[in-house]
């Protein structure tokens, strides 16, 4: 995280202030500024001050940026409050011509009621705006209530002999998603005597893709031009011509790829004293500019005119080089990074070198006089200067529109949620991932595509509500889901450079699904003198909470389940079963009411079916008997018996339909058949043939341990 302080000595800046009172003066190059209200309530005075960002990044991840002043005076304690220029200013600026600015203070601080005191004011969140490519004019210092008369405070400026305005920057550059060239280092200074050819260390933090920046001095003579030559790849930006016996200044660039190797060799057209040193410099998209001027008197500058460049955010570059000097050192223009500044110590000297660079941010131009080199002591003979303009590649972030869901949906049973919308990125080839998650839960990838540059990457998603829970097919991506508070869907997009989407959210509710309401009438619970064919009946209510569909079912011990009720959100239900169905002994009789999302409610019942073997004296048999003709209006039986304690009377009823049965005597003629076998025949006549015709045997015997019993019956009807 490395730490600048920009001064006056080492960055554009400026200061002024200007009164209302007095709208036509201006105090650029005073020694102060003052802030507040004078004894007059038209003696308003604001200051304004500047620090070019050449020096940091641009995109770099500002840490902290503290302003330093130097208050001198001041009647009582005031808040001052910092505001964000939106134009610039000049010395010459006064209250008519004043800057326009931010209405809402960016910062602000407590400024003491004595003077010679030390002030310090955190700007941090308005240089990370600077930084990030709003355009920096500068900051205006403003009271803030200016009603309040006799307020005045003054700070010294940039132009005081003593202490000045700095701003200390604390800053680091991402490793990923990097909008802004980054210097990786240098081999270091190296120099070679009476060599064909040499090698210079690549810096040993460059790495695939870095661009590498070659600066050479070579022995030389008019007489005999020397040349030199580089590997297969490397880009001559300059081959400084022959100036009498003077070097020669030479400078290369190339991409580094992965056969490069640890060194660059460079062969010379014959031996000479060489020096040199190579740069490396990252994310460089491209060199969109290369000047140099060779120079015997000042003005010490690559440029002969104001250069513009065609974007924003370039970094320029300045290599130097004064052939047959060792100076002290080269002072950079202002606002440039000096990275270098040297000569050889071994003594063999061709030529004093240095690098530095400046980060243009909004800027584009840079004139002559920007970019004018300071020897630290007069020199003669001639001076080579060089600018070299680099591009970086710029990650323009994605970006996500949502269409769907909207917001403060309410989600119940069965819901889809769908996530529907589309991602844009700017820059053609980028991979860009659609992301959403479910209040603090899992990133998850919704889509993903490569951009075109411009088409929008169009993305949807349907995420079904059940149990509580969001799923995706089966898989659950949200947990359970709390009811009655709010949850918040996020979604936003990556894409493959490191760069990432403002996040768009959704706040959503849900509701749990209710079991349905079951209940059972009340049931007789002792049911005696039932037989066999007997029926039972439960039977009771079912109701939907949240007005689903609802089927209930009845089963009896391990049976089949029975539908008794469906396609209804409320209604009544009834479940018969006959005594023959229940076995002797415990019964479980369930009940279950199923919403069309499988949320139930069950009832289970025991039924215990005490079966009690009674031994009858008499027992009746009653059979229907439809005629094939459709009447008849005689019955004739045939019964066999054994013989013992056993008697068998018949009965008949002829009657038309619809009417009750009444039921006659059959006259009854028995023989014995064996000695163990009797017949009985039963006989019963009507006059007139009857439809509905019934007939009723009745067994009786004298005592209940008799075991006789009735073998065979046939008979006709007519």
């Amino acid at each position: 995280m490395p730490t600048i302080t920009l001064a006056i000595t080492n960055s554009v800046a400026r200061d002024t202030q200007f009164q209302q009172d007095i709208p036509t003066n201006s105090y650029g190059g005073s020694s102060g500024f003052s802030v507040g209200v004078t004894t007059s309530t038209y003696a308003v005075t604001r200051a304004v001050l500047f620090f070019d960002l050449g020096l940091i990044p641009n995109d770099a991840v500002i840490n902290s940026a503290n302003l330093s002043l130097y208050q001198t005076s001041g009647a009582t304690s005031r808040t001052i409050n910092v505001h964000k220029l939106t134009q610039g200013f000049t010395d010459s600026t006064n209250w008519n011509t004043r800057p326009s600015f931010e209405a809402s203070p960016s910062a602000s601080f407590v400024s003491v009621g004595y003077g010679n005191v030390d002030v310090s004011v955190d700007i941090k969140d308005l240089v990370q705006r600077w930084v990030n490519g709003e355009t920096n004019y500068g900051l205006m210092f403003k009271d803030a209530d200016e009603t309040t008369l006799n307020t005045l405070r003054s700070f010294q400026s940039f132009e005081n002999a003593g202490k000045k305005p700095t701003l200390t920057i604390d800053y680091s550059i991402p490793s990923t998603n990097k909008n802004q060239v980054e210097y990786v280092g240098s081999s270091g200074l190296k120099d070679f005597i009476l060599v064909n050819n040499f090698s210079l260390p690549l810096p040993s933090t460059a790495k695939i893709g870095d661009v590498l920046i070659a600066h050479l001095v070579v022995g030389d003579s008019v007489n005999t031009p020397n040349t030199v030559s580089f590997p297969p790849g490397w880009t001559k930006q300059m081959d400084q011509p022959t100036i009498g016996s003077n070097p020669k200044v030479v400078i290369a660039t190339k991409t580094m790829e992965s056969g490069d190797g640890s060194n660059l060799t460079v062969s010379l057209g014959y031996s000479a004293v060489a020096q040199g040193v190579v740069y490396a410099y990252r994310n460089v998209k491209s060199i969109l500019r290369f000047a140099h001027t060779i120079r015997s008197s000042p003005p010490f500058s690559p440029l002969s005119t104001t250069y513009t460049a065609p974007l924003d955010k370039t970094l320029f570059v300045i290599l130097n080089a004064i052939p047959g000097y060792s100076l002290s050192n080269i002072i950079p223009p202002l606002s440039y990074d000096e990275k270098l500044d040297g000569y050889p110590t071994s003594g063999n000297v061709l030529a004093t070198m240095e690098i530095a660079h400046r980060y243009m941010h909004k800027s584009r131009s840079q004139t002559q006089s920007e970019t004018t080199i300071t020897p630290s002591s007069a020199v003669s003979g001639y001076w080579v200067s060089a600018l070299i303009v680099l591009e970086p590649y710029v990650n323009n972030l994605p970006a996500v529109t949502l269409t769907s869901p909207p917001n403060n949906q309410t989600l119940t049973e069965g819901n889809t949620f769908t996530i529907a919308g589309s991602a844009t990125d700017t820059d053609n080839g980028n991979v860009v991932t659609v992301k959403y998650k479910i209040n603090s839960g899992t990133e998850r990838a919704l889509y993903s595509e490569v951009s075109d540059g411009s088409s929008p990457i169009s993305f949807s998603k349907g995420l079904s509500y059940r149990g509580g829970r969001l799923y995706d097919g089966a898989t659950d991506v949200s947990g359970l889901l709390a009811e009655g508070t709010t949850h918040t869907l996020s979604i936003w997009a990556v894409d493959d450079k490191g760069g990432t989407s403002a996040v768009v959210t959704r706040s959503f509710t849900v509701k749990h699904n209710k079991v349905p309401a079951l209940t059972v009438d009340a049931f007789t619970p002792v049911h005696s003198g039932l037989i066999p064919p007997d029926t039972l009946t439960l039977s009771g209510t079912v109701s939907e909470p949240d007005g689903n569909t609802v089927t209930v079912k009845g089963k009896l011990n391990n049976g089949s389940e029975k539908t008794l009720l469906s396609g209804v959100s409320t209604g009544n239900w009834s479940f018969p079963f006959k005594v023959s169905e229940l076995q002797a002994g415990p019964n479980t009789l369930t009940i279950t009411a199923s919403d069309q999302f499988g949320s139930s409610s069950v009832k289970s019942f025991s039924i215990n079916n005490s079966v009690v073997q009674t031994p009858l004296k008499k027992a009746v048999a009653r059979y229907k008997i439809i005629p094939p003709r459709g009447s008849a209006k005689e019955i004739l039986a045939w019964l066999k018996r054994e013989k013992g304690d056993l008697v068998v009377d018949g009965e008949a009823s002829f009657v038309d339909a619809g009417q009750l049965e009444q039921y006659v005597a059959m006259s009854k003629n028995s023989i014995d058949l064996t000695s163990s076998i009797s017949e009985d025949e039963l006989l019963s006549t009507v006059a007139t043939a009857k439809s509905n015709l019934t007939f009723k045997l009745t067994f009786s015997r004298s005592n209940t341990n008799s075991t006789q019993a009735a073998t065979m019956m046939v008979g006709v009807i007519e």
